[in-house]
């Protein structure tokens, strides 16, 4: 009798460890976080902006090449609260042994229940080149777009839907916003649980956003509602220099 409830007890035992080895190799900690509503974690990082400056560092790979800030406020309605979102930043380019700015943009996105985008305005300017780009869009409307150099104007909607029509949209400097007439369709999902934030186990929150396969980014927030990181395509992240001890880069 007694061997049995032993032989038992270690399967058992190396059942819940099999399982354990298989959950955290093809289930990492990351993803096994429960969900929360967006609007929980806009909450949080809406009492950090109000009395924080959160400014991230831009890298690609391990080399800086800029920043951005973020700012977030609530819009009270009757039916749902809106968050809006406000973001600038600045992409630098190397110059022998210095950097200098080569690309600025701002961005102001409208979340209404901080999780359905209802509003959407990019402006970005290539400073060397001269050239500012403009995309603004509304659910149930066609984005516009305004590309000028100088004081010229090179593109606006018309000329593009033309272009596309003319099958010459591959050919647009912009084509990668195409999706952006879908936007109705953008996914946000947030979760918890916790991950490795400077070298220490934290407890924080994950949001993962998306507009349909071809443009994703991933925002963790720590458990007090700090933006700690984004996550962009090619290979770039933007990180917060005090959560991940990155002060000492500013001498």
């Amino acid at each position: 009798m007694l061997w049995r409830v032993l032989s038992a007890l270690v399967i058992l035992f190396w059942a819940g460890m099999t399982g354990l080895l298989i959950r955290d190799t093809y289930f990492p900690e990351e993803s096994r976080f429960t969900e929360v509503p967006p609007r929980v974690i806009w909450e949080l990082f809406l009492n950090q902006s109000e009395h924080f400056n959160t400014t991230l560092h831009m890298y690609r790979d391990k080399e800086r090449i800029g920043h951005a800030s973020f700012q977030v406020t609530r819009t009270p309605d009757t039916v749902e609260p809106v968050y809006e979102l406000f973001a600038t930043g600045v992409v630098e380019k190397a110059e022998g042994d210095l950097r200098r700015s080569d690309v600025t943009w701002r961005a102001m996105v409208d979340l209404a229940n901080g999780e359905r985008c209802t509003s959407l305005d990019v402006i970005g300017r290539w400073l060397t080149q001269d050239v500012s780009v403009a995309l603004r869009w509304k659910p149930e409307e066609a984005p516009e777009v305004e590309v000028r150099r100088g004081d010229e104007l090179v593109m606006d909607s018309a000329m593009a839907r033309s272009m596309m029509a003319l099958g010459g949209g591959a050919a647009l400097p912009l084509d990668s916003l195409g999706a952006l007439g879908a936007m109705g369709g953008m996914q946000m999902r947030s979760r918890e649980g916790s991950m490795a934030l400077a070298g220490r186990q934290r407890k924080c929150y994950v949001m993962e956003i998306s507009f349909g396969e071809a443009m994703k980014a991933e925002a963790i927030f720590t458990e007090v509602g700090e933006l700690a990181m984004i996550k962009l395509p090619e290979g770039l992240r933007l990180l917060e220099p005090t959560v991940f001890g990155l002060q000492d880069e500013e001498g």
